[in-house]
């Protein structure tokens, strides 16, 4: 009886083990770009042999140049030791920097209002990492306390990679520090009290600020000069992304039609032929018989996985269509504020599923081939306006104002507020930047 129990705890430990594979699995398929896609099922295919993958023929092959680098000042950064740490990156990572984000809140935090917060707050922290919203004004939009957005804001600084959340460099390399138990004395108050001494690399003036010698001085400069001043630097995936649409939106007459771009995909299939002769051959061969089950499980669930792939990423494609139509009616030039909470809210799915199918995932659409990503906006002002109508409009009162005596970002704050879109003159000015325009006096000059 014993025996009898101990083999059955087995069997359900086994059956569990390869459950857990499996589901893993599904979760990888979900997340995969085109590319990855080929190469795991090129590798379930060597580990298979009644697997056989059909490769495409042709792909839409779009390039898109990725490279965004974080408008701060580096100067206080040795060059040379920061190139030889992004080299050190891996070059094909399958994780975003918000779908890592959103595995450590599904991980750490429990069900709750600052949960909540927190995941609305993932969609402000952009590619390299920095937190890109307002406490206040974010408090506003989701009816909180300025404090319990702050609070949710720390939560996401004690995330890994550190220094993620920063509002700026200066907060990024103190997050850093105080992440690190071997952080040398007195970095943090180099950071923190003379931060615009150390990016001038004014040595001579913080030696007279902080007694130590010219030895234990050097060694505390090269600590911080090795810190990461892009914390989502090691998320990307290259100079270059090559964009490859899963989904298509296009119009068709008065309609739209949403379909799945299978012909960009590899496919799968099974060879009966080849499985057929091996099974009579098994008749004898209790091992054999039991391996050649596992291989046509094997399929079975792969092809299925597969199966819900398409459906979870047609389903996000239709919703974020439904909820995003003047995108596609605009042709691209307007976006209504729009996150992964809403998205999750509309398609029945979990936060973290959303965010596994927008990675890697692009949109063929009558004006161009986007990453499904890029239909996603922030709310920035109280009136439900996004960041792009903002800048949108932001650029056409900038378009419309004497040559002569350009609006100063507080006048071009006045304005819109006048238009219905309140923001801050600090968002104008970060928006300002951000479209490429010069300040009022620099205008004035053209």
């Amino acid at each position: 009886m014993l025996l009898e129990h101990m083999q059955k705890q087995k069997l359900k430990q086994d059956q569990k083990l390869v459950m857990t594979q499996q589901l893993q699995q599904s979760v990888q398929l979900l997340q995969y770009s085109d590319v990855e896609l080929e190469q795991f099922l090129a590798l379930k295919s060597s580990e298979n042999p009644f697997l056989q993958v059909s490769q495409p023929t042709e792909k839409e092959v779009v390039s898109l140049d990725t490279y965004q680098s974080h408008e701060g000042d580096y100067s206080g950064f040795d060059q040379d030791k920061h190139q030889q740490f992004l080299e050190q990156l891996p070059q094909n990572s399958t994780e975003t920097l918000l779908s890592h984000l959103i595995s450590q809140v599904d991980l750490y935090l429990r069900q709750a209002f600052l949960r909540d917060i927190v995941l609305y707050l993932l969609d402000f922290i952009n590619d390299d990492g920095y937190f890109t919203g307002d406490i206040d004004e974010v408090a506003q939009m989701i009816s909180a306390k300025p404090i319990e957005v702050l609070d949710a804001l720390t939560l996401i600084q004690m995330f890994d990679p550190s220094g993620v959340g920063a509002r700026d460099l200066q907060e990024c390399l103190v997050i850093q520090i105080q992440n690190d138990d071997m952080a040398p004395k007195y970095a943090k108050e180099i950071i923190t009290k003379h931060f615009d001494l150390f990016t001038k690399n004014d040595k001579k003036q913080l030696m007279t600020l902080i007694p130590l010698d010219e030895a234990d001085y050097e060694e505390v400069i090269d600590y911080i000069k090795g810190l990461n001043p892009i914390p989502g630097a090691q998320f990307g995936a290259g100079d270059t992304e090559y964009l490859i649409p899963e989904i298509s939106i296009k119009k068709v007459e008065e309609s739209y039609q949403i379909k799945y771009l299978k012909g960009n995909l590899p496919r799968v299939s099974f060879n009966h032929s080849y499985y057929a002769d091996m099974f009579e051959k098994s008749r004898e061969d209790a091992h054999l018989k039991d391996y050649l089950k596992q291989k046509e499980s094997d399929f079975n669930w792969l092809q299925k996985s597969l199966t819900k792939r398409e459906q979870t990423v047609m389903l996000v494609g239709k919703t974020l269509f439904e909820l995003q139509t003047n995108f596609f009616k605009s042709k691209g030039k307007d976006k209504r504020p729009l996150g992964l909470k809403e998205i999750a809210t509309a398609t029945g799915l979990n936060v973290s599923t959303i965010s596994r199918t927008l990675n890697s995932k692009s949109v063929e659409t009558d004006f161009g081939v986007f990453p499904m990503k890029d239909l996603l906006a922030k709310q920035v002002t109280e009136e439900g306006k996004s960041d792009s109508e903002v800048k949108n409009a932001l650029k056409k009162v900038i378009q419309e104002e004497p040559k002569d005596k350009p609006y100063s970002d507080a006048k071009l704050a006045k304005l819109l507020e006048d238009k219905g879109i309140s923001i801050k003159r600090r968002t104008v000015t970060k928006y300002r930047r951000e479209l490429n325009i010069l300040a009022s006096k620099d205008r004035s000059k053209k």
